[in-house]
This record gives C-alpha cells, structure tokens and sequence, in this order.
C-alpha cells in the first residue's frame, strides 16, 4: 500500500525526503514549487531564466532538508533562498551598474505585504487542497470567482437548493480554518 503524501504535514514530508524518497520529494515540488517560481519571476527574470534559479534552489532544498524539519519555516526559508538565488543568478548576467547592492534593495519591489499575500495565498491554496472537491468548488466560486455567482446560481449548478449553499459554505469554512491552522496560519 503507498503513503498517502498530500496528507503529510510539511514536516513530515522533509522527514520522509531526508532518507530519500522520491514521492514525497515529487509532493514537496508539487506544494512549494509554485511559490518559488514565482517569487523568482516576480524579481523580473523570464521563464527561461526563471527555471535556472528555480534548479538551484531546489539543490539548495535538497541539501538542506536536515536542517529544515520546522515545516513551518520552509515557506519563508523558500522565499528567501528564492530571492537571494535570483539576486546571484542576476550579479552573473547582468553589469553591475544595473544591479542591486544588497537582497533587499532587490526585493524593494516587493513589499512586505506583497510577499505576506504571496506566502498568505499559497497557504491558502494549499488548505483548499485537503478539502473535498465539494468544498472546494464551492469555496473557490463564492470567494475567488470573479464576479461571485450568487447563491441561487450556485445552487442550481449544484442541483442545491438555495437554502443549502449558506450551511454548507459555514461547513467548508470552518474545514479550511482547520486545514490553514493544520498548516501553521
């Protein structure tokens, strides 16, 4: 019988990792890997270019997992070895008149609470991936969808009636604060 990996805390993913299991690597590249790329892409490096920091920071992962059983330090240790491997990657391509002196005058364009959105919104996605497809349709329409369909177009999408989209959307809620409070939020 396989490990279920998507249901593994970050730390437990790390620990299962560390002696080398290519699953649950496969899971923490599948849960984190959107983060880094696109804390590389967000410093204004192109796809291609992107997907060189994106390796070295991956060996950079891969090198450090003992030291990274704390699940809930790996998103901003991500974050971090993130933007200082773009702020490298660019110190070799580009002249120097045209860099950066330090990591944070190469993150001035991104704000602190653009980085907390960014870290705030893969937690959240990463929470909507332990509900059920119920709840997580149903959350992502009413709360991500732009316009929101109203209550009545929810439910006849769903063949609900009306009077069932609010209690279940409390249901999935309160599911999704107990998944966010699982992953450290």
């Amino acid at each position: 019988m396989s490990k279920n990996y998507r249901s593994l805390t970050d730390s437990e993913l790390v620990a299962e990792c560390i002696p080398g299991s290519e699953a649950a690597w496969d899971e923490l590249l599948r849960r984190h890997g959107g983060l880094i790329f696109s804390t590389i892409r967000r410093m204004g490096l192109s796809s291609l270019d992107a997907e060189d920091v994106f390796q070295s920071v991956c060996i950079l992962l891969l090198e450090n997992l003992t030291s990274l059983r704390e699940g809930q330090k790996l998103t901003g240790w991500l974050m971090a070895v993130s933007r200082r491997e773009t702020l490298r990657w660019l110190r070799r391509q580009r002249p120097t008149s045209e860099l950066p002196t330090t990591e944070r005058e190469a993150t001035d364009d991104l704000p602190e609470k653009q980085l907390a959105a960014l870290e705030d919104r893969h937690l959240l996605e990463r929470g909507l991936e332990q509900l059920g497809e119920r709840c997580q349709t149903l959350l992502i329409a009413l709360y991500l969808t732009e316009p929101a369909p109203s209550y009545e177009a929810i439910a006849q999408e769903r063949s609900w009636p009306v009077g069932s989209v609010g209690p279940n959307r409390a249901r999935c809620l309160e599911r999704l604060r107990v998944e966010l409070e699982k992953l450290g939020y």
